[in-house]
Formats: C-alpha cells, structure tokens, sequence
C-alpha cells in the first residue's frame, strides 16, 4: 500500500491527479490510499497529530499559507524527513525555491500523466529500498538494523560508530566495505571517516551538514564539489 496526500485548492486538479493515480496504482497492482486536501493548514494540522503519508503532492498557490511555507513546515517542525513531496504549480518560478526543502519533484499544471507517473515509479522504488537491512556482526552473532533507520557511520580505525534514529551502536568494521554496500541506497562519504544517510540530512553546508538528530557532519574540502554534484543530481531533477 502506498499511502498519498493531495494538497491543492483547485477540485479539478485534485480529482484529475487522483484519476492518474489509480489507473497506474490498477496497472501496477499496487493499492493507493489517497486523500484529498484542499487547505494546507489542515494537512499540517493532520500531520502534526500523527497521521503520515508516503507521499505528497502539495500546490504551492494556497489560498492561505503558501505551499513552500507547509512544506518548510513539515520539514523543520515536526522533523518529517522521508515524507517525498512533490510540488505542483501554474508556474516555473518557484524551482530554485524549493531546493532546500528536499523536493522529490516539480510539476507544471497542467499536470502531465507521463510525468505523474514518472515520479510514482521513483516513490514505489524508494518504498522497496526502504525495506532494505543493513547487517553487522555483534559479539559471535549478527543483528540488522532498517536503513532507513541509519543517519551516519563514523569509523575510528577498525571501530565503527553507527548512529540511527533509535539510538547508537558500535561495531567492528572497515567503512570502505560499508560505502560499496550501501551507496545504491544513497549514502555518500563526505569526509574519510563518515559515511552519511542523504535522506536524513536536513542542511547542507559548504564545510559542514546537519543531521535530521542535529549532529554536525564535517564536509572535507576534497568531497565539496562531490557533494554538490549529488546534490544536484538527487535532489535537482526538478530544476531541469
């Protein structure tokens, strides 16, 4: 099941999208649970007293709180970083605005189908990924841990650091083995000792990122340009 919010003021544009939405959710074979929102405000609300979505496709021209507001808002205040949003507007102008909110896309209405679709195959792919394990050895056993449960990894010589949402562990390891292992997931080493979870990265900086805990990740100066280029590369599609 893929759960989908729909934000926008226009009835027309909401029920249009729904329509592309289950005719690929029919095609796909995958269950679509939609619900429909037409004020921010109340998709906010909704979301701060613990209803979560997959996905959401958020106008930007409300009539109240603008979308790129509710959207800084869902990502700063109530810390909701794997949420994929996709912004949809009249216009084009909006693309270099949108680029630190961790857009997933960028739709120009009217909506094109072959686009919708387009970001709905990104989403269901990101959705498998996110069932991935990572597995570590601890004491003569192994444990696992989600991945997208994982922040960062921080090596000191053979000793690993592994910091996730639910808390710490250490573990024995060569952090080289775990950045070939993990880099399809969208991990990426920003400094010789770390390697980092993009999608739990809530600022990037020049010489430093943030964490979505807080923690502070130093960027060496041989990997800024790299990370720019990724950067631009996962989150910059919209821009194109």
């Amino acid at each position: 099941m893929l759960s989908i919010a729909i934000c926008d003021d226009d009835v027309l544009i909401c029920s249009g999208l729904e329509k592309i939405l289950m005719e690929y959710g029919q095609k796909a074979l995958i269950y679509f649970e939609i619900e429909t929102y037409f004020s921010g405000e109340i998709l906010y609300e909704d979301l701060k007293q613990g209803s979560y979505y997959d996905l959401i496709f958020l106008d930007i021209e409300l009539k109240q709180e603008s979308g790129i507001k509710i959207g800084q808002m869902i990502r700063e205040e109530l810390k909701l970083e794997l949420i994929q949003i996709v912004y949809i507007s009249a216009y084009d102008s909006y693309a270099l605005d949108l680029f630190h909110i961790h857009t997933m896309d960028f739709l120009i209405k009217p909506l094109n189908a072959e686009r919708v679709r387009s970001v709905l195959d990104r989403v269901t792919n990101l959705l498998n990924i996110s069932a991935a394990v990572f597995t570590y050895k601890s004491g003569r056993g192994c444990k696992k841990v989600m991945i997208r449960n994982i922040l960062y990894f921080k090596s000191n010589r053979r000793e690993i650091h592994l910091v996730k949402v639910d808390g710490n562990v250490d573990f024995y390891g060569v952090l080289d083995q775990i950045i070939n292992e993990l880099q399809e997931y969208q991990f990426f080493s920003c400094h010789k000792s770390y390697l980092v979870n993009y999608n739990q990265v809530k600022d990037f900086y020049y010489e430093k990122l943030v964490m979505s805990n807080g923690d502070i990740i130093p960027v060496s100066q041989g990997k800024r340009k790299e990370i720019r280029d990724l950067q631009m590369e996962w989150e910059g599609r919209f821009l194109q």
